[in-house]
């Protein structure tokens, strides 16, 4: 465990300086700035009441640039590794693939999530600036986006080993975005014909990417009071088991891949 956490440390660090000489978080920060200065500056032509929109416009701005950079990067590290061979150095130590997998989707989480933190923080200082304010359940929308991305980069790097880079990034983008969709529909089809069929339906069901599970902006924009604490604390153990769970296939299946 000591050896996994020495190796953890090593990659986010240079997984870091690799996230910001190409400017990536920069970029989606001043995005994020600017699509919440967009939906403001409709007060400038006398339109009032649009706080909603407005904090509506930055927390989506937050959600979907932490859904493209947290795909970005959880589906490119083990790729470049072995297009830039530097796989073969980091292997020649005292390091199994397993603890390198692990590692490689613990540097994903870190540098999203420290990439989602500091969206947020730009974003909450902009609105207070703009006199609008979260209640206490911003918290909870932080808390839970970080075990979203938690899950996000498990997913990521486990499609990562299996498919090419590119086709990585697409299913991993387009079924975290669309996961609440692909969700409401299976479970639309569930009713009182085949129970086989039934069964099966919930059963894809329990393994669907459920990344929209997590998403409580909506609960945020228009004020709710904090989620019951149980809620929070079964998505929480939801989030490690479904990580640990894609982070051991991502582990299975690298075992065996050539190099």
């Amino acid at each position: 465990m000591k050896q996994t956490l020495v190796i953890c440390k090593s990659l986010i660090r240079t997984g870091l300086l690799e996230t910001f000489r190409r400017k990536e978080a920069w970029v989606v920060i001043f995005l994020t700035i600017l699509m919440t200065f967009g939906a403001y500056t409709f007060t400038f032509f006398g339109v009032s009441g649009l706080d909603i929109f407005v904090k509506d416009m930055a927390l989506t701005a937050v959600g979907l640039f932490t859904t493209i950079i947290g795909s970005v990067i959880a589906t490119r590290q083990i790729p470049d590794d072995i297009s830039r061979r530097t796989i073969f150095p980091i292997l020649s130590r005292p390091i199994t693939r397993d603890q390198y997998v692990v590692a490689r989707a613990v540097a994903a989480f870190v540098m999203t999530a420290l990439c989602f933190v500091m969206m947020t923080t730009v974003v909450t200082l902009l609105l207070a600036a703009l006199k609008l304010t979260f209640g206490l359940i911003f918290l909870q929308y932080i808390w839970l986006k970080l075990m979203a991305v938690m899950w996000l980069s498990a997913f990521g790097v486990f499609l990562s080993v299996t498919l090419s880079q590119s086709a990585a990034f697409t299913m991993c983008f387009m079924l975290a975005l669309g996961s609440g969709a692909f969700s409401r529909t299976l479970l639309l089809t569930v009713g009182e014909g085949n129970p086989a069929v039934n069964w099966v339906i919930t059963f894809l069901y329990g393994f669907l990417p459920h990344y929209a599970l997590f998403d409580t902006t909506g609960k945020v924009i228009y004020g709710w009071k904090p989620i019951p604490a149980m809620v929070v604390v079964s998505l929480t153990i939801y989030a490690i088991t479904i990580s640990a769970f894609w982070l051991y296939l991502a582990t299975r299946k690298f075992r065996g891949q050539s190099l």
